[in-house]
């Protein structure tokens, strides 16, 4: 979403989760948040998106709000396990093995 935490970085603070599992990940995810924050979808159209959520006689377990048509486009086709492998890939979590 398109707001002014984008120029204030450093008031997004992931050190804390540096040695943890999802530390590496949440580092890639604040890098890509201020690279591409600004580029962001305005407050109003998320809004819009949140209200039709909330107000929806069968509402979707999930709702894409995207400012790329192609992701949107993404999201939407594919199954959501493989959305959300193609996510987990890009900041670089991996699956634990199953344990026996």
């Amino acid at each position: 979403m398109a707001t002014s935490i984008w120029d204030r970085p450093d008031a997004i603070n992931v050190a804390e989760f540096a040695h943890t599992l999802y530390g590496p990940a949440l580092a890639k995810l604040k890098v890509h948040m201020i690279t591409n924050g600004r580029r962001g979808l305005p407050p109003e159209q998320v809004g819009e998106t949140v209200k039709t959520a909330l107000t929806a006689a069968r509402p979707k377990a999930r709702y894409t709000v995207t400012p790329d048509p192609i992701e949107t486009f993404v999201a939407s086709a594919l199954p959501r396990r493989v959305v959300d492998n193609i996510i987990a890939r890009r900041l670089g979590l991996q699956k634990r093995p199953r344990r026996a």
